[in-house]
């Protein structure tokens, strides 16, 4: 079942306040927050017919990179979601198909989404510590549809 670009809109404002939970000063990747966040997000995207493909953890400081593989399936919509502990005010994301920057999410939030129409295959999803305090343990979750 395909999604219209307004739907899936509504879908990122929902999962935008759906991870907007209270924070507990906790900076891993396996925390009890950053679990609560992704079952949330896991919670609302599949209720609106998106099923949880792919993901990855992490840490990292402020001002710190990770890259991330992952995989859309031929003929799906992806959505690349990012989740933070309580340490971070600010993660970004910029996705990558090849060499050609196809999505982004730098504004100052700690819930960014990218929304991936007709992008098919292995995509690299530059995962960002914007502004953290110390070291900050996120979650990184492509859904599909």
């Amino acid at each position: 079942m395909r999604r219209s670009f307004h739907s899936v809109l509504s879908l990122v404002a929902l999962v935008a306040l759906a991870t907007v939970l209270p924070r507990t000063a906790v900076a891993q990747a396996d925390s009890p927050l950053l679990d609560a966040q992704a079952d949330s997000a896991v919670a609302m995207f599949r209720a609106q017919g998106f099923s949880l493909a792919q993901q990855s953890r992490g840490a990292l400081a402020a001002s710190a990179s990770r890259d991330v593989t992952l995989e859309i399936p031929t003929g799906k919509t992806g959505i690349v979601v990012a989740v933070c502990d309580a340490n971070c005010s600010d993660i970004d994301l910029e996705v990558f198909k090849g060499s050609q920057s196809v999505g982004s999410d730098f504004e100052p939030d700690d819930v960014p989404i990218v929304i991936l129409e007709n992008q098919t295959g292995e995509i690299r999803v530059k995962v960002s510590m914007a502004t953290c305090q110390g070291n900050c343990g996120y979650r990184l979750m492509l859904f599909v549809n």
